[in-house]
């Protein structure tokens, strides 16, 4: 048996033993240490850079690493934690740039009110005394309960659940009273010794990047609280992708994944039920919109087949769950519905999004652009529905970008240009508090490619023109990157700066949504659109016009009223928590969406390349 190697991390101070020859990233999540890691390990994204000491207990950096490693100087104790592999004790310090960020909070902005129908109502009755009558039927507890309810209620009800039954054979559930939990489908789902009035629901938005809980009142129909976390696979890879792979890896994949996801959601469950002061014994019914890869893995089903072509999901409708089949720390057999999905990348979020957004049938034409690792697109039509998801990858949420993150603390998120010098003016989020740039988000790189299109630094090809001043050219006079904040200014001591190889990854990301809604409307015979609806994290919260300069949209959504609404595949959650009718309506509309594949279409390749230019 092998000795272990200690590593010990900065700034958690914390230690940890580690194999010879594992990678410091691969080190670091076995002990649930924090390194981001967006591209799962495969040594792309550049964005888990530590500095180490001593510098010789690693393994020597090949070419690959060396050229992540470029725009770092010349230091030999900076390494790229998922490729160098340990030899020897390490002390490594982690920066702030390589630190998981914060999340964002977006999604968490939905209040109000909802019209309430639930599927789940509570009844509460006196525990029935044995029947010793002579002659009369010999029944159990639980068919004397039954028979009580309908008597005091009209209500025919029924016991299904295993757990259920479990409760009632409690000695405390032979108190003098009785709260019995009762589904619409499911029949008696919980029993509570006694009266106990409050009925709550959950509805979860699991993104790929954020998880988003909203707790109501299951008879008014008032959104409680509503709070969110950063989905902690992100440490396996921030697209759907990586997730897949990581299922794939090793017979644990999966159960990692799932388990971790499922541990965010129930520390968001105790986060709302203490800001309302309830108990988990409130929470009747649970709702989970999510991408098809989000839920397949939520629910512990294995998503291999969303990993390759044709993307076929296990089942576009999953079989309803309870909360012990996933392990959220509330009462066993509480109902978990699962949001039907449309496609393998048109998941439960963008059928919410839609359930949203249309009562009854659409009267105009409407366009839904959910923006985020996966970007989802809904056209909305009297004549019908149609559908499609375009790979733009992370990048607007700042992925695989040279100094990119995610919208929070320190992310320069809004970008000027005073044409008479060519002086970039950045704004950071939480600047009014003192805040310094620490990085640039998605909004931040759609804003400066914006302004260095119209100021002539960037050519339509994507090239930076090197007779700008503000270009770095390389030895052979090549323009390889802009400054955008100086490392004088910055929070981390190191200039912030986009490259020509963050410009590839935006124009590759806007030419996808560009051509997902180009497809859409050709296939939907649309010239006009009436609305355009942006939604999620990343869509409420940047210039949808700058979004237009660089060609990520067509003209035609400049030329409609564009709506950003906070987050509509948390509303649709929603609306199916507290209202039955609502998921009867989402399975009617699960049926009438019309999936556009755009890897089978023949012009996608050529119109793709096309898109990558900027107008």
């Amino acid at each position: 048996m092998h000795d272990k190697i200690t590593l010990t991390f900065h700034p958690e101070n914390r230690h940890i033993l580690a194999n010879a020859g594992e990678t410091i990233w691969e080190a670091a999540n076995h002990a649930g240490a924090c390194i981001r890691g967006e591209c799962n390990g495969r040594g792309v994204c550049g964005k888990c850079i530590v500095s180490v000491e001593p510098a010789e207990n690693l393994s020597a950096p090949d070419e690959d690493e060396q050229a992540l490693l470029s725009d770092n100087g010349s230091d030999p104790r900076k390494r790229v934690a998922c490729q160098a592999r340990i030899k020897g004790p390490l002390t490594v310090h982690i920066p702030e740039a390589s630190l998981p960020d914060e999340p964002v909070s977006g999604k968490t902005g939905i209040s109000g009110t909802f019209s309430p129908d639930p599927a789940i109502r509570r009844f509460f009755v006196k525990s029935p005394p044995a029947d010793t009558v002579p002659g009369h039927k010999n029944t159990g507890m639980a068919e004397r309960i039954a028979e009580e309810i309908n008597r005091c209620y009209g209500q025919k009800v029924f016991f299904q659940s295993t757990a259920a039954i479990r409760q009632l054979s409690m000695p405390a559930c032979k108190a003098d009273e009785l709260t019995l939990v009762h589904h619409a489908e499911k029949g008696i789902t919980a029993v509570y010794p006694g009266k106990q009035e409050k009925s709550l629901g959950l509805a979860f938005d699991i993104g790929t990047t954020t998880i988003a809980a909203y707790i109501c009142d299951m008879n008014t129909g008032n959104v409680l609280f509503a709070c969110a976390t950063l989905n902690p696979q992100y440490r396996y890879g921030e697209d759907v992708i990586s997730r897949v792979d990581m299922a794939n890896q090793a017979s644990f994949g999966l159960d990692r994944l799932q388990s971790i996801v499922v541990q965010a959601a129930n520390t968001l469950i105790q986060t709302c039920l203490s800001e309302i002061n309830a108990s988990s014994q409130d929470i009747d019914d649970v709702v989970i919109v999510g991408n098809t890869v989000m839920e397949h893995i939520f629910a512990g089903i294995h998503p291999h087949g969303l990993g390759s072509w044709p993307f076929m999901p296990i089942s576009r409708c999953f079989t309803e769950i309870t909360a012990k089949d996933v392990g959220l720390d509330i009462s066993p057999g509480t109902p978990v519905h699962m949001f039907p999905v449309i496609s393998g990348f048109v998941g439960g979020d963008a059928l919410a999004a839609v359930l949203a957004e249309i009562d009854g049938y659409p009267s105009d034409i409407r366009l839904i652009i959910d923006i985020g690792t996966n970007g989802e697109l809904m056209l909305l039509t009297p004549e019908g529905i149609w559908a499609t998801s375009c790979a733009t990858g992370p990048a607007f949420e700042g992925g695989h970008l040279s100094c990119g993150m995610r919208a929070t603390t320190g992310a320069v998120y809004k970008v000027a240009v005073d044409p008479s010098n060519n002086r970039f003016t950045c704004h950071a989020l939480g600047e009014e508090h003192g805040a310094r740039p620490v990085g640039v988000c998605g909004s931040g790189v759609i804003d400066a490619i914006a302004v260095m299109l119209k100021s002539g630094m960037i050519l339509q090809n994507g090239r930076f023109d090197e007779k700008k001043p503000n270009v770095i050219s390389d030895d052979n006079g090549i323009g390889r990157k802009i400054i955008l904040v100086p490392k004088e200014i910055s929070g981390t001591g190191d200039d912030i700066f986009l490259s020509i190889r963050d410009i590839r990854q935006i124009q590759l990301a806007k030419a996808a949504m560009a051509v997902g809604i180009d497809a859409l409307l050709k296939k939907a015979d649309i010239k006009k659109i009436d609305t355009t609806v942006l939604t999620g994290a990343f869509g409420v919260k940047f210039n949808w016009q700058h979004a237009c300069d660089i060609g990520m949209f067509p003209p035609c959504v400049m030329t409609s009223s564009v709506e950003p609404k906070i987050n509509l595949a948390g509303i649709g959650g929603i609306k199916a928590l507290l209202n039955k009718n609502q998921r009867t309506r989402a399975d009617s509309l699960q049926k009438q969406i019309h999936f556009v594949e755009l890897s089978t279409d023949a012009e996608f390749s050529k119109a793709f390349a096309n898109a990558t230019r900027f107008p």
